[in-house]
């Protein structure tokens, strides 16, 4: 019986840990996304002030975010990216579900 509480116990930390560090990711790419947006439409109104088309500064803010992600994964692999890394593994991987 004690296993078994533990084991729901442990189950429900691990899923509110999730669903609150899936809800911070979330916010924070909506927050990314308005803050491109704005680049975008300033972007849009210089090299394309005909296209009145609400999707290129969709376009645009997908592709700045693209290039982020591509910049980040990167950095992550190169040797100071890992090395910041395993840094954080270490101090935070103590509460982090599924370490």
């Amino acid at each position: 019986m004690k296993a078994t509480t533990g084991f729901s116990r442990n189950t429900i930390v691990d899923g509110v840990l999730f669903l609150l560090l899936l809800g911070i990711m979330v916010f924070a790419f909506g927050e990314l996304f308005e803050i491109a947006e704005t680049f975008a439409d300033k972007i849009q109104e210089i090299v394309l002030p005909s296209a009145g088309l609400p999707l290129v500064p969709v376009l645009i803010v997908t592709g700045l975010l693209a290039s982020g992600a591509f910049a980040a994964g990167w950095f992550a692999s190169t040797r100071l990216g890992q090395g910041m890394l395993s840094r954080a593994e270490r101090i935070g991987g103590s509460w982090v579900p599924g370490h």
